[in-house]
């Protein structure tokens, strides 16, 4: 091997240890991983930004579901975000679990779909019968064959893998598709309230049992929200 040769070969390792030690960074310790991970969803919260045109789109399909009297169902395969969705300070009262067993959808009904995978047998089934219905299908879900299926989409940037960062020593850690697909959800049901609040037809929303009388105004805002349907 040339002196060269042993030049250009020596440069490779050490350009290699730097890229490596960029990469793993800090990834002794917790803290440094957890403030990486941070950075990821930041990032990421703003390539969902770049979404809004669709976010507002579908906050507009809520906001006309409700007025005109029809239903709102939240469903996705893991229950993670139906979960977040119903009862949560701050959301929808007006808003139902959908099941596809029980359920049957109407015209003029909205379904949020919510998937952290771009496709699936059974969501893709109920995007089709939803659609059979006349029911409004807004997915929230990665790029792929769900969100080709509904009717709008809120297209979710998570990484290949949903994990976002690398630990010495261990596999990739902290997945981002939960953060993404609640992100999304409640951005979309706040442009619905404004677009509601606009005609001056506000829905009602849960408030948190730490505020006072909290107790007396849900049950009284439930009620009416039953009577009226949001």
């Amino acid at each position: 091997m040339t002196r060269s040769e042993c030049l250009k070969l020596g440069a490779a390792f050490v350009l290699t240890a730097l890229w490596e030690a960029l990469l793993l960074e800090g990834t002794e310790g917790a803290q440094s991983a957890g403030q990486r991970y941070l950075d990821e969803v930041l990032a990421l919260l703003n390539r969902l930004k770049r979404q809004w045109k669709a976010i507002r789109s579908a906050g507009e399909a809520v906001a006309e579901c409700l007025l005109g009297g029809h239903k709102l169902y939240v469903w996705d395969a893991e229950g993670a975000i139906k979960s977040e969705a119903l009862g949560r300070a701050g959301g929808f009262m007006a808003v139902r679990a959908f099941s596809a067993e029980s359920d049957k959808l109407s015209a003029g009904d909205v379904l949020l779909l919510a998937s952290r995978s771009p496709d699936g047998e059974q969501a893709l089934n109920i995007i089709r019968k939803a659609g059979e219905a006349g029911c409004n299908v807004i997915v929230l879900a990665p790029p792929g064959g769900l969100t080709k299926a509904g009717l709008r989409c809120v297209e979710l940037p998570i990484p290949k893998g949903d994990a976002a960062v690398a630990v010495r020593g261990a596999s990739r850690v902290g997945p981002t598709s939960g953060v993404a697909c609640c992100a999304a959800l409640w951005a979309v049901l706040a442009e619905a309230a404004l677009k509601m609040a606009e005609k001056g037809r506000p829905p009602h929303i849960w408030r948190s049992i730490k505020l006072p009388d909290a107790s007396v105004y849900n049950s009284n805002a439930l009620k009416e929200t039953e009577e009226q349907g949001f």
